[in-house]
């Protein structure tokens, strides 16, 4: 499948409602750079750390308060209406998303990063490396929390240098084509009902 292409108008989307500590320090610190686009009620307010429920469910953000909400932090006035939270059309406005799994656990890589993909955005992400094997290196940004530096240092370095944002916006999204969906996207269907499976290859365009 082509890999969608972007309009550049904002620099970055963070679509999150439940609470993920890594994750909204990570919003925090990248919205510095440059003001954020969030939907969702997560806005890396790290100020504000919810109460863990006795659920393994995690509970969601505490927005600011608008009349406290930073300039770094910008909410689209439609960013409530289920229509529009994830909406390819809205996010090819941007040129990064934020796209974090809530934990890192080997074998563990969901669809997030699919997403980001597919609306055209360069992801920035955080989980498993094992996600090399999947997806190409040079095509996102890993974003290593315990030492981000590098990541920041990349983003800015692609901010600031429009060819090559679009070096890394053109490079293949699989680390090795069809052999990545055969190899990784093949299993039976008796491995999660083939949920997984069948989401991932209908992103991409493969048969199902």
């Amino acid at each position: 499948a082509a890999r969608p292409k972007n309009t550049g108008k904002h620099f970055l989307l963070y679509v999150n409602s439940h609470y993920v500590a890594h994750r909204e320090m990570a919003a925090f610190t990248l919205s510095q750079l440059k003001p954020m686009h969030a939907m969702g009620s997560c806005q890396g307010n790290i100020q504000a750390v919810p109460e863990m429920s006795g659920t393994s469910r995690a509970p969601r953000c505490q927005p600011y308060p608008e009349e406290l909400r930073p300039d770094s932090v910008i909410v689209p006035g439609d960013s409530n209406r289920e229509s529009n939270y994830f909406n390819r059309v809205t996010f090819q406005d941007f040129r990064f998303m934020l796209l974090f799994e809530d934990y890192n656990l080997p074998g563990y890589i969901t669809d997030r990063i699919v997403d980001g993909f597919m609306s055209g955005t360069v992801p920035i992400y955080y989980g498993t490396e094992q996600v090399f094997d999947v997806f190409n290196p040079k095509a996102f940004i890993y974003y290593d929390i315990n030492n981000p530096q590098e990541a920041l240092d990349r983003i800015q370095f692609l901010e600031e240098n429009p060819n090559a944002y679009q070096e890394m916006l053109n490079e293949p999204i699989l680390a090795d084509g069809e052999r990545t969906i055969e190899k990784y996207f093949s299993f039976d269907d008796s491995i999660g009902n083939g949920m997984l499976k069948r989401r991932v290859r209908k992103k991409f365009g493969f048969p199902i």
